[in-house]
C-alpha cells in the first residue's frame, strides 16, 4: 500500500520575486525535500480548470511530459529513484497523485515552490488547507511595479525569445493590462486569505529587496520559520548566485506611468496593511508619501 505525504511547507510565490531561488537553496538543506521539478502547479490547475477539463488535463499532461523531456536532454538520464519519480508525476492528477510525489520519510520535512499558489481564488486555497492544513506558507512580496515589469519581460521571452525592449509595443501593452498582471500584486488580498485559513503565525512574509541586499540572512529567516537548522551545509555559495533568467532592461517612462496607475492602489494597500520600511520604499519610489496615510 503506497503512503501518501503531503507538504510540510509551500512557497506560494509572488512570481518573479526569487522563488527559483528559495527552491535552490532549500534543495541543499539535508532536512528539506523538494520535488526535482519546481512548481508542481497542482492546486491552481485543479481549481482553475474551466470547460473541457479532459482536454485541458492531456494539455497539461503534454506539458509535465515536455518538462521531464526538457531535463533529460539537459542533464541525461537520471538515477532509478529519479526515473519512479518521474513516473508517478506523469500519471493522473488526484490529491493522491499529490500526495504520492512526496517521499514518506519522516527525517525530512518536504515542501514546493508553485508562485501561482498565491492566486488562488476561496475554494482553492481551501482545498490546500482541507489537504495541508498544518504548513507553514512562505509567501516573498515584491515591489508591484518591478515585479509587473518583470513577468512582462518572462512573458515575451517564453513567447518570441527576446528581450523586453526588442518587442513589438502593442505586445507589451497587450501583456501590462491582462488581469493577470495586476492580480499577481493583490497581497494584502492574498495574505488576509492564506492567514485566514492557515493562521497568522504559519504564513511567513518575506521581501525581495532583502534578498538582493542580503541573501544569506534571508535564506537563515526562512530556515528558522521552517524550524530547521541553517547548518550542515545548508548555506553555501549558491545562496549569492542569482537563479534563473534575469530582466535587466529598465522600464521606459510611458510604461513606468501605466504601471503606477496599474498599481498605485495595491501600493497604498500594501502599505496600510504592512506598515514597514519595505513598502514605505515602494511608495517613495512611486512618489507618493507613505507618512500621509
Amino acid at each position: 500500500m503506497t503512503t501518501l505525504r503531503y507538504p510540510d511547507f509551500l512557497c506560494i510565490g509572488a512570481q518573479k520575486s526569487g522563488t527559483s531561488w528559495l527552491h535552490v537553496n532549500l534543495c541543499n538543506h539535508p532536512r528539506l525535500w523538494l520535488p526535482p521539478l519546481k512548481e508542481l502547479h497542482y492546486f491552481d490547475h485543479v481549481w482553475n480548470v474551466r470547460g473541457d477539463k479532459s482536454y485541458r488535463h492531456l494539455v497539461w499532461w503534454w506539458r509535465r511530459s515536455a518538462r521531464v523531456a526538457a531535463e533529460i536532454r539537459c542533464h541525461g538520464w537520471p538515477g532509478i529513484e529519479r526515473i519512479r519519480w518521474y513516473g508517478r508525476y506523469l500519471s493522473f492528477l488526484s490529491d493522491k497523485w499529490y500526495g504520492n510525489l512526496f517521499p514518506p520519510d519522516s527525517d525530512v520535512r518536504v515542501g514546493e515552490v508553485t508562485p501561482a499558489y498565491s492566486r488562488l481564488d476561496e475554494e482553492g486555497v481551501g482545498h490546500v488547507a482541507r489537504l495541508v492544513g498544518n504548513a507553514k506558507v512562505i509567501y516573498i512580496l515584491r515591489n508591484p511595479i518591478e515585479r509587473s515589469w518583470s513577468a512582462a519581460a518572462m512573458r515575451i521571452r517564453n513567447a518570441c525569445g527576446i528581450t523586453i525592449d526588442r518587442a513589438d509595443e502593442t505586445q507589451i501593452w497587450q501583456i501590462l493590462g491582462h488581469p493577470s498582471i495586476r492580480k499577481g500584486a493583490d497581497y494584502v488580498r492574498h495574505i488576509k486569505l492564506w492567514r485566514r485559513h492557515f493562521g497568522e503565525s504559519n504564513v511567513h512574509i518575506a521581501f525581495y529587496d532583502d534578498l538582493c541586499a542580503d541573501p544569506r540572512s534571508f535564506l537563515r529567516a526562512i530556515l528558522g520559520f521552517l524550524e530547521v537548522e541553517p547548518s550542515g551545509g545548508a548555506i553555501t555559495e549558491r545562496a549569492d548566485t542569482r537563479i534563473g533568467k534575469i530582466n535587466n532592461v529598465p522600464i521606459s517612462g510611458r510604461y513606468l506611468a501605466s504601471l503606477l496607475d496599474l498599481h498605485r492602489d495595491q501600493l497604498f494597500d500594501a502599505h496600510q496593511y504592512l506598515r514597514n520600511r519595505h513598502t514605505a520604499a515602494w511608495l517613495e519610489s512611486a512618489n507618493g508619501r507613505p507618512e500621509a496615510i
